[in-house]
């Protein structure tokens, strides 16, 4: 390939060009100023546009298209050539979806009216879309005629574009599709039942299982073929044994994403555009199923997240970018706004600035601004489509260009010790377990804090927890106690590979009585090579078969009784704590409630117990006692632990990012095992380490001498 992913960048000869880069939508700008809005996006400092193609703004009929012969707005190949011309590396995506606020979302209308390329609800009705400015009904990715009338389209565009890509021009990645997701209708039971879908199911299962007979033998079934099977189309599991069903269900629609992507990808190179990276874009900030970013890049080269933040959504930004910093191959977030749409809330200067800031600071590598130059339906750009420049947007973009290459921002990578997984048979467990359907969430969501996944399901289903419930509470008591502790630490998925795993001294992952058994032997591989692995709060005695296999529990004895309420002895509340026979970690009434085993060259630490129902500030000394066993110390932190700091290195330069995320104005100072001698990156004004003020929201970005 002439273009090669790498983490910090793309590659083009051998040569890195970090993916900083703008969108600019031509169709919607006059021709005639292209030249000079495009010389206001480089004097921003950018060396990279991005652009969609769409569609339906091209097509005239089925097969005939117009590229410029009767609208010189598009002109497609002057656009491309221009941006060349102006010394621009260039991104495209054509589709066929590409939303960009177009009525229909780039198809044409035809297309859509297809009662053969329909999605289908569970009732087997049109699915809807109900977005502005008109409803419209939802593809089917599933559907053959679908894809033949997407050939027709690439037929057309792809001729151009390969006329561009490197080395004949200057295109040096393609997306395929846009936000593939259901079209936002994410809940497990809402589409889509079309035919087309219904046979990709039944072969996705036979893909699995081989055999129908080891169908059977999992679900405890005698189907006759995998096209008896009956897709779900409400959680009625009623025993542990009953979820075999509904987890191949929610791995079903990850797989759905993933096919419609790969189908379109393979178009692509069919059609000449073989020599480029192709990437995709999650139209939310922090990746749950249906959304799978790990196996996505097993058949794409790059999977990004979109984020339109204002500077409230501070720890949702955050969570994004750290799992997609450790996740991803190239961590990129395709749509990152500048500007909204406009009927959203506005983006203000001091919105972009400290969320800009915020996602370089948790390791996002790459990022494209949408958009640069604005357009109709858009508000807020710092170039306006009739030529003229919003001066607070355009020096910030100015001064973070010219920042981020002073500080060599592409080869630092973030320092972190403690790397926390979202356990992914859970994440699906509590997907397929909702009980709000989708047109209900939207209602409560206008009116309520609704979670992003709805309600889950509170049955116990045979274990002994309601598995949804207390895995949200531990993780995200682990998670608040790192964001308090001062210790470096990154977020992703057991879905991880070892190799990423062996990166981090310490690795902490929720268990319960169920698991994947090949997350488990990775695990265990982890540990034998080195690692310190915490697990908890219980031990998984099935795996996701509902079949006995101990793997992560072996050598740990337990005993039933449990102590329902205590003090441990670092001095905060526990639950539902089991007794354990192993080296004592953590005691509570003289009883070992958490212990540890040695495994090859490193530990399992099993955390047996439940959090009280409050944070705790001294379940920061836990962080503690597992940093210590495992020969961790804290390296640059803050005092205030309402704020938030992160480091990141390369062999010349150390860079730390400390940002203020509240509404109060903040004094504090750092501590650090070094001798800081620190320069503001942003003003190159000399900082005392003693002493630093930070406004509301507000990321500073510090230097420090190495």
């Amino acid at each position: 390939m002439a273009v090669e992913v790498k983490y910090d960048g793309l590659y083009v000869n051998g040569k890195r060009i970090p993916v900083y880069s703008g969108t600019v939508h031509y169709w919607r700008l006059e021709r005639n100023l292209w030249p000079e809005l495009l010389d206001k996006v480089k004097g921003m400092g950018f060396q990279m546009l991005e652009t969609y193609i769409p569609w339906s703004v091209h097509e005239i009929e089925q097969g005939k298209f117009d590229f410029g012969q009767i609208n010189p707005n598009k002109d497609l190949d002057a656009f491309l050539s221009l941006g060349e011309k102006k010394g621009f590396y260039l991104l495209v995506r054509p589709g066929p979806h590409i939303n960009a606020e177009l009525t229909y979302f780039g198809y044409p209308r035809r297309v859509l009216l297809d009662p053969e390329i329909q999605a289908r609800t569970a009732d087997n009705t049109p699915a809807i879309l109900p977005v502005p400015p008109k409803h419209f009904p939802i593809p089917s990715y599933a559907s053959e005629k679908f894809y033949s009338e997407v050939g027709i389209w690439l037929d057309a565009v792809c001729p151009i574009i390969a006329g561009h890509i490197y080395p004949r021009g200057k295109i040096i990645a393609i997306q395929s599709d846009n936000e593939m997701s259901f079209f936002f209708r994410t809940s497990p039971y809402d589409l889509d039942y079309s035919p087309g879908a219904i046979n990709l199911y039944h072969c996705f299962l036979n893909d699995k299982y081989g055999h129908i007979n080891n169908l059977n033998q999992t679900y405890g079934t005698n189907y006759a073929s995998f096209k008896e099977i009956s897709a779900p189309r409400s959680f009625d599991a009623r025993h542990k044994e009953n979820l075999p069903f509904y987890l191949d269900w929610a791995e079903f629609k990850e797989y759905y994403i993933i096919y419609g992507l790969m189908r379109i990808a393979s178009m692509f190179r069919k059609r000449g555009i073989e020599s480029i990276p192709i990437y995709h874009n999650y139209p939310t900030a922090y990746p749950k199923p249906p959304f799978n970013l790990i196996e996505t890049e097993k058949v794409l080269n790059i999977q990004g997240i979109d984020i339109y933040p204002h500077k409230e959504d501070y720890e949702f930004i955050k969570l994004g970018a750290e799992y997609t910093s450790v996740t991803s191959r190239m961590p990129f977030i395709p749509e990152f706004g500048s500007g909204v749409w406009f009927w959203y809330k506005s983006l203000l200067p001091e919105d972009e600035i400290f969320t800009t800031l915020t996602v370089f600071m948790h390791g996002i590598k790459a990022i494209n601004y949408y958009m640069i130059v604005e357009r109709e339906r858009w508000m807020g750009s710092p170039v306006t489509r009739d030529n003229r420049i919003r001066e607070s947007y355009y020096k910030f973009y100015q001064r973070l260009n010219e920042m981020l290459t002073e500080i060599d921002f592409a080869s630092l990578r973030k320092k972190s010790d403690f790397l926390l997984l979202c356990n992914w048979d859970y994440e699906r467990l509590e997907y397929i377990s909702q009980i709000v359907s989708l047109p209900l969430q939207m209602f409560l969501r206008m009116f309520t804090e609704l979670p992003p996944t709805g309600f889950p399901s509170d049955e116990k289903l045979g274990f002994e927890d309601v598995i949804p419930r207390e895995y949200s509470r531990w993780w995200g008591t682990i998670y608040r106690s790192l964001c308090k502790s001062g210790y470096s630490f990154s977020l992703s998925d057991t879905q991880l590979p070892l190799e990423k795993l062996q990166e981090f001294p310490v690795v902490i992952v929720p268990t319960f009585e169920f698991m994947n058994v090949a997350s488990q032997r990775k695990l265990m591989d982890y540990t034998e090579k080195g690692g310190t692995l915490v697990i908890g709060p219980r031990i998984p005695l099935w795996d996701e078969k509902m079949q006995k296999n101990l793997v992560l529990g072996e050598g740990i004895k337990v005993s039933r009784d449990l102590l329902e309420s205590a003090v441990c002895d670092l001095g905060f509340k526990i639950r539902q704590a089991y007794i354990l026979g192993a080296h004592s970690f953590v005691s509570a009434e003289g009883k070992t409630v958490a212990g540890f085993l040695e495994k090859g060259k490193g530990k399992i630490i099993l955390l047996g117990f439940m959090f009280s129902e409050e944070l705790e500030p001294r379940v920061v000394e836990l962080l503690d006692r597992i940093a210590h066993s495992a020969g961790i110390k804290r390296e640059i932190w803050c005092e205030d632990s309402e704020l938030d700091l992160t480091y990141h290195e390369s062999d010349q330069r150390r860079v730390i990012f400390l940002a203020n995320p509240t509404a109060k104005t903040k004094q504090t100072r750092l501590k650090s095992i070094f001798s800081l001698k620190l320069v503001d990156a942003w003003t190159r004004v000399a900082v005392n380490s003693g002493a630093i003020s930070l406004s509301p929201y507000t990321v500073k970005v510090l230097e420090a001498a190495k």
